[in-house]
């Protein structure tokens, strides 16, 4: 482990993540403890000292909250945990809250959807036993404020007995005045509008009201009719109350459950009213984000209910034959004519079929969808509208809503949904800086490759907006909404990997492999860095040999190590681009294009001095001159350039004239021949700050700005300045040009800001040491 990285093993905290569940018998004691519990609450008489109960939830609460990021190491002791809980919970009439907070703590780090379907309890007599508790709890500890966990527990416990293959009547007696399906449903309405258990009641009513019984014996009509549509009815944009808020938001997010088990058939008649209500509402344009979210969910579900869905979905979509990594790595060790051409016909080869047979069942299905409905068009055209809302939600569900649709579409409609999202993301995000709308586009290219919808020939138009995604970082004001986009591009080319065969996407990895790696090593943002990291691994992985040095660079780019920014920059681009010309090119191309005048301060000095170490060992000397460090000259007096722009390409210029310094102290021999370069660098150099005062960019704001990287520029340029100067000349720039350094140091000394009085220092010492101690610019000081 090498110094530079040892600070990211010490304190990310992927290297503290557990390996097994630790302390499951500490736990197993404190549940045990419970039993030796007389009463719910131990009175004492000191204020700070805790009681029994409050002590074994504390305890048990510190434990499994290591857990919450590695939940699943709990999976093989929960059963038997679980089973001890609802013990006390049945038979302890003094124990049953503290095993009821417990078992909700359990199901809050677990997740009550796994919990519903995986652990807990479901024999047949189990639900006769969970009614009559919960109905236990509603009359004896109705107004306790001790209750509701054990509630919330018990309700996960119902929604799990209530999935046994059984009809419910048979669970009907006589004693009881309601039947046992009436007397589930009212508990669960009764607990709907609450907004602890919404989410997870609304979960367990879309399980309930997809079973064959509801079904027939009309409690599903009964519920979206008489309940769900009369609460979204009474929806009004200038609606405060919370109450009703609430509702609409309960009635929501159960119909998006109902809709996602339902049966298609059994649902397909209510999809115009609900679609209807979402319209004449105005409830897709609610200013609340959780009803809009919502909305789009239940609003995508609703094609899905009207169009069929193919056996083994869409015939035309692409689908890569070779899914294991082994096969694949096989395929490529084959590289004779015949082995390769075997390769791609057996990659042709899906389950079983051939794509000729798709192409013949493609045109069953398009006869089957060869209308479609409009209900449909205008529910793609609102989730297209939904792919630039400013809730992340809502672009996230209506790109995934787009995809499952377009799974479900012939061939002609599919490509027409394509190039209407690329010309959308093209005109609309692109051109107007719509962070929003490009983040979204970007979810629903991602969305739509990864379901096998983007076809190979659609490549071609698509991967230009994923060229421009990968670099787009705009500001808006004082805040920046880029790495959501990006972010979302490297989403893209991760379902591309997964997508593609290494055939059809080849020529493109050479491009998509230099931007992936420029946003890894240079990309401020650390989640755009590990996402592009992510994107990288799952290219190199599938796609293999068309990744030149692809294993070597990924272990260098894993998830931890690139956490820290100084090491991307300084550490990890240096050696990529010392070490492999194929990408060094690429990058330094993209730090000259967007990093040296980035918005971000600290990106523009560590862009500096990335070029200076890449000028001590980069190519020939005279690339850097015409290629790197000329041009920058010529665009420093670019008079387009902002203040940012300036101090950017200022200290960047420093920093190179510097590091050829270095390198001609390293080998003299090679800079011999580079007169006429180094004439004409120094002519540049002599007019460049003078040039700057005379068009008046040291003064004002933009003046101030770039103060800093004017010393350091002359900081560089001092320490360097034998680098200039042949056969002893002492003579190497011309007296107006110290003169105008002079003037800018001293200007510099005396500022108000910390920052800049300490680089006038620094520029101070070097200067004087490279001028002032010859006695013919002494005057100058003195004049």
């Amino acid at each position: 482990m090498t110094a530079d990285t040892a600070d990211i093993y010490d304190h990310d905290p992927v290297y503290f993540s557990l390996n097994e569940f630790e302390q499951h018998e500490q736990v197993k004691q404190l549940i045990e403890q419970i039993g030796t519990i007389d009463t719910q609450t131990t009175v004492t008489n000191d204020v700070n000292e805790k009681t029994d109960v409050e002590r074994i939830y504390d305890q048990f609460q510190y434990i499994l909250n290591q857990y919450q990021e590695q939940p699943q190491l709990l999976d093989s002791y929960l059963p038997d945990i679980i089973h001890k809980l609802l013990y006390y919970i049945e038979h302890g009439p003094n124990k049953n809250h503290i095993a009821g907070a417990l078992l909700h703590h359990i199901i809050k780090v677990r997740g009550f959807k796994v919990m519903t379907t995986r652990f807990l309890p479901h024999e047949p007599h189990h639900l006769s036993l969970v009614l009559n508790l919960i109905e236990r709890e509603l009359k004896e500890n109705s107004s306790s404020e001790n209750s509701w966990a054990t509630l919330y527990s018990l309700l996960v416990w119902l929604g799990t007995t209530c999935m046994v293959p059984l009809d419910l009547c048979r669970f009907d007696t006589k004693s009881r005045k309601q039947t046992t399906m009436s007397q589930i449903l009212h508990i669960y309405k009764l607990f709907l509008y609450n907004s602890i258990y919404m989410r997870m009641v609304a979960f367990n009513l879309g399980h309930f009201m997809s079973r064959q019984d509801s079904i027939r014996l009309l409690c599903l009509n009964d519920f979206l009719t008489g309940e769900i549509l009369p609460v979204l009815e009474t929806y009004d944009e200038k609606q405060n109350d919370e109450n009703i808020i609430l509702r609409i938001t309960a009635c929501l997010q159960t119909v998006s459950y109902i809709f996602k088990f339902g049966q298609r058939l059994n649902l397909i008649t209510y999809v115009d009213s609900l679609y209807h209500v979402l319209i004449d509402k105005r409830i897709l344009y609610a200013k609340r984000i959780v009803i809009r979210r919502m909305a789009y969910k239940l609003l995508q579900k609703l094609p899905m209910t009207l169009l069929p869905m193919p056996k083994h979905g869409a015939a035309w979509r692409y689908r890569r034959g070779v899914r294991n990594l082994l096969d694949s790595l096989t395929l490529k060790k084959n590289t004779s004519t015949t082995t390769t051409t075997t390769a791609i016909k057996s990659s042709l080869i899906i389950n079983g079929h051939s794509r000729e047979q798709n192409e013949n069942g493609e045109k069953e299905i398009e006869e089957d969808n060869s209308n479609v409905p409009s209900t449909v068009e205008s529910i793609i055209d609102l989730l297209m509208a939904g792919l630039s809302d400013k809730e992340l939600y809502v672009r996230w569900s209506s790109a995934k809503g787009l995809g499952r649709i377009t799974n479900r579409l012939r061939k002609s409609y599919a490509a027409q949904l394509v190039s209407l999202l690329c010309d959308r993301i093209s005109t609309v995000a692109l051109l107007s800086c719509d962070h929003f709308a490009l983040q979204g586009g970007c979810l629903a290219l991602a969305e739509l490759a990864r379901r096998g919808l983007l076809l190979p020939e659609c490549l071609d138009s698509v991967m230009p907006i994923v060229h421009k995604s990968l670099n787009y970082d705009e500001k808006l004001g004082h805040q920046t909404y880029g790495h959501i986009v990006r972010d979302a591009a490297c989403y893209v080319c991760w379902s591309f990997a997964r997508a593609f065969d290494s055939i059809d996407f080849r020529s493109y990895t050479a491009d998509l492999a230099g931007m992936l790696l420029c946003i890894i090593c240079f990309d401020w943002n650390v989640q755009c860095r590990r996402a592009a990291s992510a994107a990288l691994q799952e290219n190199v992985g599938r796609q293999g040999e068309y990744f030149p040095h692809g294993i070597d660079i990924i272990q260098q780019t894993d998830y931890n190590l690139i956490g820290k920014f100084d090491y991307c920059f300084l550490n990890l681009a240096h050696s990529l681009i010392k070490y492999y010309d194929i990408y060094g090119k690429y990058m330094i191309e993209h730090l000259l294009k967007y990093k040296i005048i980035h918005w971000k301060k600290e990106t523009r000095l560590l862009t500096s001095q990335l070029l200076e170490k890449t000028t001590l060992d980069y190519g020939i000397i005279e690339d850097i001159y015409e290629n790197i460090l000329l041009p920058l000259f010529d665009r420093c007096l670019d008079k387009k350039n902002d203040g940012i722009a300036r101090h950017g390409l200022l200290s960047s210029c420093g920093h190179i004239v510097y590091g050829l310094y270095q390198r001609y102290q390293k080998n003299p021999n090679e800079c011999e021949h580079l007169s006429e370069l180094r004439d004409n660098l120094q002519k540049k150099i002599s007019n460049l700050l003078i040039e700057y005062k005379s068009n008046g960019y040291l003064e004002g704001y933009s003046g101030d700005l770039i103060r800093p990287s004017l010393c350091s520029f002359i900081e560089n340029i001092s320490r360097s300045i034998d680098y200039f100067r042949q056969n002893n000349n002492e003579i190497c720039l011309p007296n107006e040009t110290i003169e105008c350094w002079q003037i800018i140091i001293d200007e510099c000394i005396s500022n108000l800001d910390d920052d800049v009085r300490q680089a006038g220092l620094n520029a101070l010492k070097a200067f004087s040491n490279a001028f002032y101690s010859n006695s013919r610019y002494v005057y100058i000081a003195y004049a």
